[in-house]
This record gives structure tokens, C-alpha cells and sequence, in this order.
């Protein structure tokens, strides 16, 4: 107990410094002046120097060369850590945890979104939409999406989700990224109408805005913007 006391106290009272000074402050090739042909050795140089310090971080699968070695540049080296070393702690990070790039992210967001949409207990905030909608048609506002979303909401009493899930993404000839997915709920009108059934596929137009995948767009069984 003792020697954990003395590392959590060694820990709180060094500070953080960047990566890039922790592993001794080495220099690398500018991304500007680095061939292709040097990428691959200096990212595996880096990755050395890291792993010599106890830090790994992983490579998403399929990434070029040219992508990680200016993430590695531009995100992790400059990224702070504590200061406090012991030999064999290791230290590991994910790229995902610095660039939500991953295509997982986009069926999270568009999960997370239909389901506030829905989730009558709470105020709907858009957390997943992009500033920059469309409807089927036209471009639309963040603020337009969310007075549309309010108005569907506030024809139910009670909306109880039944099913979700996500099927393929795909990207358009313009380059614009879908998603699609299905949706069943049952809708309890506010006016006393019989209740309501919806149940079918959909889809969302998805952007990368800001590091993040957004919802552009919705048109799922029973609403849409």
C-alpha cells in the first residue's frame, strides 16, 4: 500500500508534458519534405521510440502511409501525458480515441440520433446533426431540423421504440456517404387517435464535419427531415 501511495503522489505531482517531449523531443521529417518511400521507415523509426518509452498506438487497418505518418505528426506526438515514467507501464492509445473517422461511428451516431429523436422523456438537442441538413429536397438548417423533429414529437403521448439496426453505408456518385437502416416503433397520439405502427427501412445522409460523423439527413418509417 505503501509503494501505491508514493506512485499515485509521484504521478499527481509531475505534471503532463507532450509525447513528443516524454520520448526525449527526436526529431522527424516534415511531412512536406518526406517521399513516400521514406514513410514507411520513419513511421516504423517513431513507432520504436514510442515503444522504447512503453507507448504503443494503433494503425487502423488500410490507412496509407502518408495518412498515418500526419496523424502521428499532427495528433499524437503533440498530445500531453502525464510525465511520470516507470519502466514496463505500459502505455497504450487507439487512433479512434484522437479521429472518429472509423465507419463504426457512423452507425453509432445515426443509432443514437433516431433514438433521441424518439425518446420522449427528454428533450431533443440534435447532438449527431450536422449544421449544414437537407430534406429530400433542400438544404435546411440545424435549428430547422430541430423545430421539425419537436413538432413530430409533440404529436405522441408516448413513442415506444421496438427495433433498430443498421445495414450497409455506401457512398453516392456525388460522394456523399448513406446510411442504411431500419426502424419499428409504436406511436401513442396525444389526441386519443388509436395508436400507431411503423416498421420499415430508411436511410441517413451522413457527413464528416469537425472530426465526427453527422446526420445530414433522415427518412426512416414514419418521419423524416
Amino acid at each position: 500500500m505503501d509503494a501505491v501511495k508514493q506512485r499515485e503522489e509521484s504521478y499527481q505531482k509531475v505534471g503532463k508534458v507532450p509525447i513528443l517531449k516524454y520520448i526525449g523531443n527526436p526529431t522527424f521529417l516534415p511531412l512536406s519534405e518526406i517521399s513516400d518511400g521514406q514513410l514507411l521507415p520513419e513511421i516504423e523509426r517513431t513507432l520504436n521510440l514510442l515503444e522504447e518509452k512503453w507507448i504503443i498506438i494503433s494503425r487502423p487497418e488500410g490507412m496509407n502511409d502518408r495518412g498515418f505518418y500526419k496523424f502521428l505528426l499532427d495528433d499524437f506526438l503533440p498530445h500531453e501525458i502525464s510525465a511520470y515514467h516507470e519502466e514496463g507501464l505500459m502505455q497504450p492509445f487507439s487512433y479512434h480515441d484522437f479521429r472518429h473517422d472509423h465507419p463504426d461511428f457512423i452507425k453509432s451516431h445515426v443509432q443514437e440520433l433516431i433514438e433521441e429523436i424518439i425518446d420522449l422523456r427528454k428533450p431533443f438537442e440534435g447532438i449527431w446533426l450536422s449544421e449544414t441538413c437537407r430534406d429530400a429536397k433542400n438544404a435546411i438548417s440545424k435549428a430547422t431540423v430541430i423545430a421539425r423533429v419537436n413538432a413530430f414529437r409533440a404529436r405522441y403521448q408516448e413513442i415506444i421504440p421496438i427495433a433498430f439496426s443498421t445495414f450497409k453505408h455506401f457512398h453516392a456518385p456525388d460522394g456523399t456517404m448513406y446510411q442504411e437502416i431500419g426502424v419499428a416503433w409504436k406511436g401513442i397520439p396525444a389526441n386519443g387517435n388509436d395508436p400507431e405502427e411503423h416498421d420499415g427501412h430508411g436511410i441517413c445522409q451522413v457527413t464528416f464535419e469537425d472530426g465526427e460523423w453527422l446526420v445530414q439527413g433522415v427518412m426512416m418509417a414514419g418521419f423524416e427531415f
